[in-house]
């Protein structure tokens, strides 16, 4: 007598995946490592692991060159049958968007499929078999390395009533975007005299206090730039100050990012330039003899104007 015994093939495929940065930074780069298991008794066949990456990454290189990467940021890699106990590993390389927030997180997924059943009708394309879901979420963290830089226009000695003009730039050099009024540049002018702030302009613009006016030995000016300010982007601040009276002008400018945000080399972020402002006269004179004709034996008069041209 002959029997027909109907075997069942049971595979159990499981996904692990573990990202190797648990604080990735944004506009940073970020690998995630996955595993794949087929802990048995059966084979699995066709097996294809899917990835649900975030939209706010860019891949920059997977391990595995059967992969793709297709809308919606899903990696799909078909990696063929697994035996009992055989094992699959793939890395993929990720750039993170360099304005996500700080603290906040990104979400990752990931599983595999495989024909359970030998059935090409079963399950999509075949593959009706579905593992656990693998998540490796992770908090991401902002770095702005803020550069600070800071010069005078005229160099070295300037003229009592010349424009001194102050030019102060502040890059960043990222990678992470800053949050939009996170910057904070505070530009002290110290002197022992009085002086006139005649103007501060700003590209982009940025909210300064105090304004343009007239200050006794000392100004300290705040300005908070409202917008984001991105990876190898500048702000650009100018400041026209003048003085009619012998004086030293030190300027000393300071900028900070504000917390949750992390600048990671504060050594570029004050920069200090002084001046010694001199007192020049242009001084001219005049003489006339009033028009009239001298008489010999007699007076005559000379009259003098002496005329300051400034400044």
């Amino acid at each position: 007598c002959l029997e027909t015994t109907e075997v069942a093939s049971e595979a159990q495929v499981v996904v692990e995946k573990l990202a190797l940065d648990a604080s990735p930074v944004a506009g940073g780069d970020l690998t995630y490592r996955l595993r794949v298991r087929n802990l048995g008794p059966s084979l699995a066949l066709d097996v294809l692991l899917r990835d649900d990456l975030s939209t706010d990454v860019d891949v920059l290189y997977i391990s595995d060159d059967g992969c793709s990467v297709d809308a919606g940021n899903v990696v799909r890699c078909p990696l063929g049958d697994l035996v009992p106990g055989a094992e699959r590993f793939v890395d993929i390389h990720v750039r993170l968007a360099d304005d996500l927030a700080c603290g906040g997180t990104l979400a990752n997924t990931a599983l595999a499929r495989w024909d359970g059943d030998a059935d090409p009708a079963t399950g999509p394309a075949g593959r009706e078999s579905v593992s656990p879901v693998a998540r490796a979420d992770v908090t991401v963290d902002c770095l702005s390395d803020l550069w600070l830089r800071k010069f005078g226009k005229p160099d070295g000695e300037v003229l009592a009533g010349e424009d001194l003009t102050y030019y102060v730039s502040v890059t960043n050099l990222g990678p992470s975007s800053t949050l939009p009024g996170a910057i904070t540049l505070n530009d002290l002018l110290a002197s022992d005299g009085t002086f006139e702030v005649v103007s501060i302009t700003s590209v982009p613009p940025a909210n300064c206090a105090p304004a343009e006016g007239t200050y006794a030995n000392t100004a300290d000016i705040a300005c908070t730039l409202p917008t984001a300010l991105g990876p190898n982007e500048e702000w650009a601040l100018t400041v026209v100050v003048t003085a009619d009276d012998t004086q030293d002008i030190n300027n000393v400018a300071d900028v900070e990012l504000a917390a949750p945000a992390v600048d990671p080399d504060p050594s570029n972020n004050r920069a200090e330039v002084e001046h010694d402002i001199t007192d020049v006269a242009d001084l001219s004179i005049e003489k006339t003899d009033g028009g009239a004709q001298p008489v010999a034996g007699g007076t005559f008069g000379y009259t003098l104007n002496v005329t300051n041209a400034g400044p």
